[in-house]
């Protein structure tokens, strides 16, 4: 079965594989301008999964080149005076609930992608001691 093997260059969805070792995945993620990195990592002492995800924020000179859906963001995460237009006041509230409410849908979907790894894991895991190749 080739399904979740984390070969280098597999896709999952929106992920690709770019670094793998026996310990550790490191997975990329590109979608509509935005991109990220997700890390797996399974310490070998102990009996847990390690979860990270970033989104790397782009640098002042490339800001004005940023794309649609990193300049709404961008624009959502500063503070507006309290001067501002009414119509900017009322566009970077919207857009500061459309971030939280991506933002708790991206965190739900982040476990339950870290659950199904964590369970998967424990499968190959089981499957290997049944082959006799783990002590």
């Amino acid at each position: 079965m080739k399904g979740f093997r984390f070969k280098m260059g597999d896709r999952y969805l929106v992920w690709r594989v770019v670094g793998r070792e026996s310990d550790e995945i490191l997975l990329e993620w590109s979608w509509r301008g935005l991109q990220g990195t997700t890390w797996f990592h399974i310490p070998s002492n102990e009996n847990v999964l390690v979860f990270g995800s970033s989104i790397p924020l782009p640098r002042v000179e490339e800001r004005h080149h940023a794309s649609i859906p990193m300049k709404l963001y961008m624009d959502a995460s500063r503070n507006l005076p309290p001067d501002a237009p009414v119509g900017l006041k009322v566009r970077a509230a919207v857009i500061k609930t459309l971030v939280k409410v991506v933002t708790v849908v991206h965190v739900t979907y982040s476990k339950y992608l870290l659950l199904s790894t964590y369970h998967r894991l424990l499968e190959e895991e089981e499957e290997k001691k049944e082959r006799g190749e783990l002590g």
